[in-house]
């Protein structure tokens, strides 16, 4: 499974959207399908990062999928 090597955190207005696509255009670079995978997401009222709160593999298939 491909996963992302980062990830474009940005305001509103501040041009993600357009890196998003720029990057997407590259052959070297796996983008989520999803623009806004909801990477950061909350359980019970807490942030929970990749790993923390949740189980890892129902995260990343929920999350973050590869065209293959």
């Amino acid at each position: 499974m491909n996963r992302p090597n980062f990830l474009i955190i940005g305001a509103e207005k501040s041009g993600t959207t357009s890196l998003y696509h720029y990057l997407n255009q590259h052959p070297d670079v796996f983008m989520t399908p999803e623009k806004e995978p909801f990477f950061y997401i909350f359980k019970n009222g807490t942030p929970a990062i990749l790993g923390e709160h949740i189980d890892d593999d129902v995260f990343l298939r929920t999350r973050i999928k590869s065209d293959e």
